[in-house]
């Protein structure tokens, strides 16, 4: 029975291929032969319309389809619904109103003729030659000549609020060899162009006196980064340009333009750096807050004298939203005569620099006044064994001579030098005790300190100055006899503090710094007949005004800095007025406008900026 069975089921197997299986392998056969026949059929015909098709129409297919504007891609689109073949073989132009493929064709170096478009930052440019004979048949010459002539030319990069000026010479060594050279008839730019500030106008060779260069120039007024188109206008087309006046000069407007050879280069104004930065305001000041920018000027006690200060934050603070860190200080006692003031740079990498800064400003002067009572000031200037009388005396013989200072470093036996030495070193332990109680480390603190008290002296008919300096920055005195005639005589109030390697400086958080040895090397004491100025900066200014160790020491650099950029500068930023020298305006007036010109600019010095100024009174 088994075995009848399986005889059964095998014809039904091979009946099932003979009906079922082959005729469907065969239809499926028939199927992909048919589809592999119109797929080479389509390609074939695709391949011979391209070969009937000359290369000129080709070449004026391609620019069509380049020139058009597409609802889909250009792969699905219907060119000869939309721009019929006889069209394309005639030349037509396609009217669109951007032709971006055109314009890369001319970027490359590659012919493009077209028409001007005044929305396009580009100089439209009408020239002829000298042999015009030439011109029907040498069109083509001349425009290639052209075009190497630009493919030659790097536009200068340009500068927001800087003058541009740029000369584009046109008649090359081969223009003047085949046709007499060239010579441009009109110019003008495009609406675009005007936009930026720049003009453009004919200018003659300086050999020939021909017109065959064009001068780009102007201030430009905003920052630009796309091609400068070069529309050539083929001598076939003068006539159709209109001409307005008879002079070879700049012409505002002309009334429409023909199409013309069209050549782009890259064309760069840089944005005027000082709009990159950025004014963040803090954040955040951790309990340590101050003002971004601070001016303070005020007349000087029973002295001819006026104290004019200001402190601003710098850009690259401002930038991230981070807190000045300098600043100044200043007080008076009429009761001793002795008048303080200080100024102190917080280290840019410490945490809490600026509240290390104003702790040294102020306790510093707070220890000296304290020091330097009635009882203190009687004893050090009536003791005739103290160094400071000594100098007094040594003062009185050099008084007449050119030098009108005389100047001593710290003496041990000089109590002056021991009050200076104490408030230093109270400073720095005030310093050290407000760390203690944040709690943070004292390097989050650094602090450079410049400091000085001076006082008049009514037998000697003189000043005494007292001053100390560590880290970077600068202090300076200036000083004549009472008869002389500027230039001044300057001292430099200390030595340049630069550090153990290159960018480095010294600070006054420094447990090193407190030593009597440190501090002794640091203090300077003069006389002077009279203060002409006095000066204490941080490096907010040293840098851009002092590039160097050697130059922030020279006396002469001090000099040209306060006469040419303070006293007597006409600096942009203070709507061209001197800073210092105006009669009419008040101590405090002229801090602010001391405030404003510290907002000067700087390549690459963006750090806060400080100065104090000790000067004579204008109306005393």
């Amino acid at each position: 029975m088994l075995r009848n069975t399986l005889e059964s089921f095998s014809a039904a197997t091979s009946l099932f291929e003979e009906r079922v299986v082959i005729p469907l392998v065969l239809i499926v056969g028939v199927f992909l032969v048919l589809i592999t026949f119109f797929i080479t059929g389509a390609i074939y015909k695709s391949r011979s319309h391209e070969m009937s098709m000359s290369d000129e129409e080709k070449r004026i297919r391609e620019e069509a389809k380049n020139c058009m504007t597409y609802k889909g891609t250009p792969e699905t689109a219907d060119l000869t619904e939309r721009l019929p073949r006889s069209a394309v073989l005639d030349g037509a132009e396609c009217e669109v109103e951007e032709r971006e493929a055109c314009a890369e064709s001319a970027a490359d170096g590659k012919k493009c003729d077209r028409p001007v478009n005044l929305d396009e930052p580009g100089i439209i440019i009408l020239y002829k030659t000298h042999k015009s004979e030439a011109i029907s048949v040498q069109k083509e010459v001349i425009k290639k000549l052209l075009r190497e002539r630009i493919d030659e030319v790097t536009l200068p990069v340009g500068l927001v609020g800087s003058f541009y000026d740029y000369t584009l010479e046109f008649s090359t060594r081969d223009l003047r060899d085949q046709f007499g050279g060239i010579e441009i008839e009109r110019v003008n730019i495009s609406t675009k162009l005007q936009s930026l500030g720049l003009s453009c106008r004919i200018v003659p060779d300086e050999k020939n006196d021909k017109h065959t260069a064009i001068r780009i120039s102007g201030v430009p007024s905003c920052d630009f980064d796309e091609k400068l188109y070069f529309f050539l206008i083929h001598p076939d087309y003068r006539k159709e340009m209109p001409m307005e006046g008879e002079k070879k000069d700049e012409v505002t407007s002309f009334s429409q333009y023909p199409k013309g050879y069209v050549h782009a280069k890259p064309f760069l104004i840089n944005p005027d750096p000082r709009s990159l930065w950025d004014d963040k305001p803090v954040a955040d000041y951790e309990g340590y807050e101050n003002d971004d920018n601070v001016a303070q000027g005020t007349t000087v006690p029973g002295l001819p004298l006026e104290i004019i200060a200001a402190s601003v934050r710098g850009r690259s603070h401002a930038h991230v939203g981070k807190p000045r860190d300098d600043c100044f200080y200043m007080e008076f006692d009429e009761a001793t005569g002795w008048n303080y003031v200080a100024v102190a740079d917080g280290a840019g990498s410490a945490k809490f620099s600026r509240k290390g800064s104003e702790i040294a400003c102020k306790t510093v002067i707070k220890s000296l006044r304290e020091s330097l009572g009635i009882e203190a000031t009687e004893a050090i200037f009536s003791n005739k064994r103290t160094s400071l009388r000594r100098w007094q005396t040594e003062y009185l013989k050099h008084r007449g001579v050119p030098d009108p200072f005389w100047e001593n470093e710290f003496v041990d036996e000089t109590q002056l030098g021991n009050i200076f030495h104490k408030a230093v070193y109270d400073a720095h332990k005030a310093i050290e005790r407000e760390a203690t109680v944040r709690p943070a480390s004292l390097k989050d603190y650094h602090t450079t300190l410049l400091c000085a008290a001076f006082r008049f002296l009514e037998d000697l008919n003189a000043y005494l100055i007292a001053s100390y300096w560590v880290g970077d920055g600068g202090a300076a005195l200036f000083a004549n006899h009472s008869d002389a005639i500027p230039p001044w005589n300057v001292m430099v109030l200390g030595k340049p503090d630069g550090g153990e390697f290159a960018g480095q400086t010294r600070f006054l958080t420094m447990p090193s710094e407190i030593f009597p040895d440190a501090i002794r090397k640091r203090l300077r004491f003069s006389f002077c007949d009279n203060i002409d100025a006095m000066l204490l900066v941080t490096d907010g200014i040293t840098d851009p005004f002092f590039p160097s160790e050697a130059a922030v020491g020279d006396a002469k650099r001090w000099e040209e800095f306060y006469r040419d950029k303070l006293k007597n500068g006409c600096e942009e930023e203070c709507n061209g007025c001197p800073i210092l020298d105006s009669a009419a305006a008040t101590p405090q007036q002229k801090a602010e406008s001391l405030k404003t010109w510290l907002g000067f600019w700087s390549k690459g010095n963006h750090d806060d900026r400080t100065v104090l100024i000790v000067k004579p009174r204008d109306n005393f």
